[in-house]
């Protein structure tokens, strides 16, 4: 009976122990796995791959994960509007493609801090840009790694203040010459002469005047001063003129309402004798718009319509250029980005 208690004491003591070695074994194996995800969770957390995350969410366009990355201290000083404003304000307004930031060096400067130094390369309307710039990430309470963000971090000299601004840089059509480099089209200025309806006195007189001037119909003259988008203040274009002509403007500027206006045109030196072979430029049509989709044509482009101006589309048409400039807050220029 006490053997059988001894060993049955024995055989219980046995059962103990190995309950009270597998629980300790547990505890251990969740410290252990605790440790693993932590050292995981922090080699996820690198500064590098924030900033990294951070311009994946640029190309995405994901403003509100972009502010997620950033500092409290970078929060209290640019709301969540502010900076979501600002960004898609720059980001799309040049209409960056392709943005990358390529490591170079990270550098602790503290505790907490870290200094990341990088090359930032986009594509933009105006063409590539590469520069070279620096990050500054903390670590919060939860020991992550977050970016201490002002506007230098979209550009390394743009302030806080400054504003991104984009500016269309006109191009003008080729010309067209002969063999003795003589013009056949060009550009220059003309005059164009036209009403504004609310400045007429007597209508009927001076229709029936402007039409003998410039050689059109009163019905025709008429027909536009009716048009639709016509008001009492509205410039009505007639008819273009060449500028020199000066003793024909000097006429029609003694009819009440004539309104003229020097503008940018397609000069043709040989008029109406080479029009047959040189043709002609017109604003493009719907149908013209559709079919040369793709190409940088818009709805205000001009196009050649006949003759060599047609036949020389793609040679003679001009293409616009962009800048991309800094303006501080008092409206001045500071630094061109880029220029195409």
């Amino acid at each position: 009976m006490n053997v059988f208690e001894i060993r049955n004491g024995v055989y219980i003591m046995k059962n103990k122990k190995i309950i009270i070695l597998s629980i300790v074994l547990i505890i251990i194996a969740c410290i252990g796995i605790g440790i693993l995800l932590y050292v995981c969770n922090m080699s996820k957390n690198k500064p590098e791959d924030v900033l990294k995350q951070y311009a994946n969410y640029i190309n995405e366009q994901n403003y509100e994960e972009m502010y997620n990355l950033i500092t409290d201290n970078s929060k209290t000083r640019f709301s969540k509007d502010t900076f979501i404003k600002r960004n898609k304000n720059i980001y799309e307004g040049i209409e960056t493609e392709n943005l990358n930031f390529e490591i170079e060096k990270v550098e602790k400067t503290g505790k907490n801090l870290v200094i990341v130094t990088y090359k930032n390369s986009m594509d933009t309307m105006s063409g590539h840009i590469e520069f070279s710039n620096e990050a500054v990430l903390a670590k919060n309470s939860d020991k992550k790694y977050e970016i201490e963000w002002s506007s230098n971090l979209i550009f390394p000299k743009l302030d806080d203040s400054d504003k991104v601004r984009v500016k269309t840089l006109e191009a003008k059509r080729g010309s067209i010459l002969d063999r003795n480099g003589e013009y056949l089209a060009t550009n220059g200025v003309a005059s164009q002469i036209g009403l504004v309806p609310g400045k007429m006195t007597n209508n009927e007189e001076d229709i029936a005047k402007i039409a003998e001037l410039l050689n059109m119909t009163v019905d025709g003259i008429k027909s536009e001063l009716s048009a639709s988008y016509v008001k009492d203040d509205t410039f009505v274009p007639l008819k273009t003129v060449k500028k020199n002509d000066t003793d024909l403007k000097k006429k029609l500027l003694e009819v009440k309402g004539i309104k003229i206006i020097d503008s940018d045109e397609r000069i043709y030196p040989l008029g109406e004798s080479a029009s047959q072979l040189v043709g002609y430029v017109q604003p493009i049509n719907a149908e013209e718009l559709k079919e040369k989709s793709g190409e940088g044509y818009t709805s205000t482009s001009k196009i050649g319509k006949y003759g060599l101006e047609r036949v020389y589309e793609s040679t003679l048409r001009a293409v616009n250029g962009s800048e991309i400039y800094f303006e501080d807050s008092e409206g001045n220029k500071k630094t061109s980005i880029v220029k195409q």
